[in-house]
């Protein structure tokens, strides 16, 4: 079976408050780093924005939050680490009976004045203005020492008794909720019977079975019925974008196969849903 995770909604609002009441932004990965939940965040994020636009260090920064994710598991401790932008950030492995459950990580706050002469450096080659950066540097929340050990103690705390009060945790899932839970977590690429079975650990024909028993659809089906919802609800949050572009995002690159499927499921062409 495979593993769910849960919270109480309480869970969120406890969240939330902490992030407003610290200036940090909370996030929840699971062991395969994807987003489970991430807190209200009240912070400044120009400065970070600047960097990952003007500096293309978007990529460096989420391989960056997988290696401290790691790292801390391996320590089976909490770790604090100031990033490759100079603000620093926490990362806990959170482990119940031994099996890695999530990674809480709490971020990002500031320990120094300015930004690290690095940093500063490269943000110059830019042609940019430094006191730009400065100030969306100075933007983001302060912790001296005692603050900082303050902070992240109550953090520890926090999740520690979410964990007592059984609010969050992970549950046993069916077969197919695995399923379909792996093709809404991957709608934006091709989806494969094969791929599927090798992450439930389960057979082929198993998985066509049980979908085809719980839903009436065939896999294949499934995940073109998931990925036109995905359209639908998409098209339906953002009236500026494309046929072309809301497709690509459910994993359909070329546009008038996705029309003909579209046509063939809803009876009517993508463009009269966009019209509606």
């Amino acid at each position: 079976m495979n593993r769910r995770f849960f919270y109480e909604p309480s869970v969120k609002e406890l969240i939330d408050s902490f992030s407003t009441a610290f200036n940090v932004k909370i996030t929840f990965y699971s062991p395969s780093f994807e987003e489970w939940l991430v807190g209200f965040s009240t912070q400044s994020s120009d400065y970070c924005t600047f960097l990952q636009n003007k500096l293309k260090l978007r990529g460096k920064c989420f391989e960056q939050d997988r290696t401290m994710c790691k790292a801390c598991e391996k320590k089976k401790e909490i770790l604090v680490y100031t990033c490759h932008t100079g603000l620093s950030e926490a990362v806990i492995p959170i482990t119940i009976d031994g099996e890695l459950m999530f990674y809480a990580m709490l971020g990002q706050f500031r320990t120094t004045a300015i930004p690290s002469a690095k940093i500063l450096a490269l943000w110059e080659k830019t042609g940019e203005n430094r006191e730009v950066l400065e100030k969306a540097f100075l933007a983001q929340p302060y912790y001296t020492p005692s603050k900082k050990e303050g902070m992240l103690n109550l953090f520890k705390k926090t999740l520690s008794i979410l964990l007592e009060k059984n609010l969050v945790k992970m549950t046993s899932s069916s077969l197919v909720e695995g399923v379909i839970d792996y093709v809404e977590r991957n709608i934006d690429k091709p989806i494969t019977l094969t791929e599927v079975a090798t992450y439930i650990g389960k057979s082929s024909s198993a998985i066509t079975h049980a979908v085809k028993k719980k839903t009436g659809f065939s896999f294949k089906e499934l995940v073109i019925f998931k990925k036109i919802s995905a359209f639908e609800r998409i098209l339906s949050s953002d009236h500026q974008l494309s046929i072309i572009e809301a497709s690509s995002m459910v994993g359909y690159y070329d546009s008038l196969y996705f029309s003909r499927l579209y046509k063939k499921y809803r009876h009517i062409p993508p463009s009269k849903y966009l019209e509606q």
